[in-house]
């Protein structure tokens, strides 16, 4: 009788630590992730935390390193200007970089003709070569400072049909400005960044002007062109000390 209980009690232990093992060797790790019941696919590791409370646009600067791309816009209004942008990423909140734009507005067609002269040209360019930062104060919105130079240029040409005269001229005004935008900037995880410069002012530092007349025809030069001489200076000399608004200025490029 004696025998039967100890043997009895022998397999009884030998039985619980088997299933012990067991249990020990099914279990699931701690550090692992419980599949889904229904797909049987455990989820994504979840992002960290302050990850979650960046943008997308903020998250995607902070792993590049300099960007480039075009831009076309009213840079210096109502001139449309088009160009390229090129920028270094120190930092997810910096952006420092150049830009370069031009345009030209032509006002030929834009003056109405007289029986007594003709308007044979009449063009009105500007151009911008400036360094430029933006900084991000979070995702996508971003103000922008620039230091650079402005160059103001006027072109015409006038004949009159009665004297058989023209005047040919060139007005010119070359600008030190500083450049203040506000926009926005969206970048994706890929490098492709679509921007917008809702709103900018260029103001004046300091700018040197020049006007140029030439008569044409075989009549006598008149007092008529010195006035005319002084009046196209003063002119240029206005343009150097206006300002320029720019409106939707785009941006479309890649950073990496």
């Amino acid at each position: 009788m004696g025998t039967r209980v100890v043997s009895a009690a022998i397999l009884l232990l030998l039985f619980s630590s088997t299933g012990a093992a067991s249990a020990q060797s099914g279990s699931t790790p701690e550090s692992a992730a419980p599949a889904d019941p229904a797909t049987g696919v455990a989820p994504a590791t979840a992002r960290p935390p302050e990850d979650e409370e960046r943008g997308d646009s903020e998250r995607a600067r902070s792993g590049k390193i300099a960007g480039v791309g075009l831009a076309i816009g009213g840079g210096a209004v109502p001139i449309i200007t088009s160009g390229f942008d090129g920028f270094w990423v120190p930092s997810e909140s910096w952006q420092l970089g150049l830009r370069v734009l031009s345009g030209t507005l032509d006002l030929t067609d834009a003056v109405p003709k007289t029986d007594g002269a003709e308007l044979k040209k009449a063009t009105f360019g500007v151009s911008f070569v400036q360094v430029q930062g933006r900084w991000f104060p979070g995702n996508s919105f971003n103000l922008g400072l620039g230091l650079g130079q402005r160059t103001v240029k006027a072109e015409f040409d006038i004949e009159s049909k009665l004297a058989r005269v023209g005047v040919e001229g060139e007005i010119k005004a070359t600008t030190t400005v500083l450049n203040i935008t506000i926009g926005n900037q969206w970048m994706w995880d890929s490098g492709f960044f679509l921007g917008v410069d809702w709103l900018g002012y260029a103001m004046p530092l300091g700018s040197s002007t020049s006007g140029k007349l030439e008569q044409t025809g075989s009549a006598p030069a008149t007092d008529d062109l010195s006035k005319l001489q002084k009046d196209s200076e003063d002119l240029a000399k206005t343009l150097g000390e206006t300002g320029t608004v720019s409106l939707f200025m785009l941006q479309l490029g890649f950073a990496f």
